[in-house]
């Protein structure tokens, strides 16, 4: 019996074990050359096998872009997926964003960069965060508009999904 190799298959194990044994059954006189060449053949078959298999799990690793938690998996150990089709949910904890809606006369004094508390019901805690980002658009049935805000780096514990109250600090009246 032949040494096997980490990442070899059944099958050319045994298409060269096969091969082996016909090389040495050749020296004593009992194989003849198309039988040594036949299992040489299948052997390299199966090696080509080895090889594509290789390639192919090649592309199956995936990184993540940044350091961070699954937050949702999306597909199942094993299973098929289409190209650009999303695996996981992954939360970046350094960078930590909520999304709310508030009313359109806001717009007047509410700027990218305006401070704001957000108390989390959860967990009873508070974190200070920041307008990063205000929607070029009011929902016209609600009269609201959508904004997102980066939460300052924390120590409490904040998790995806989690609801909370904003309170902002509206600058002084002129």
């Amino acid at each position: 019996m032949g040494v096997s190799f980490p990442g070899e298959s059944s099958e050319y194990r045994a298409a060269r074990d096969t091969h082996l044994s016909r090389l040495r059954l050749q020296a004593l006189g009992a194989a003849g050359e198309l039988e040594v060449t036949v299992a040489a053949a299948s052997a390299d078959k199966a090696r080509s096998q080895v090889d594509l298999r290789r390639s192919q799990l090649a592309y199956c690793g995936v990184n993540a872009p940044f350091t961070g938690a699954i937050a949702r998996l999306r597909v199942k150990s094993a299973e098929s997926v289409n190209l650009s089709q999303p695996l996981v949910d992954v939360v970046n904890p350094a960078s930590l964003k909520a999304q709310m809606f508030v009313p359109a006369s806001w717009v007047a004094w509410l700027r990218p960069g305006t401070p704001l508390t957000i108390n989390v019901a959860e967990t009873g805690q508070s974190f200070k965060a920041k307008v990063s980002k205000l929607n070029a658009r009011v929902d016209g049935v609600s009269q609201q508009l959508e904004l997102e805000a980066r939460i300052d780096k924390t120590a409490g514990r904040l998790l995806p999904g989690m609801v909370g109250s904003a309170v902002f600090e509206q600058p002084a009246k002129k």
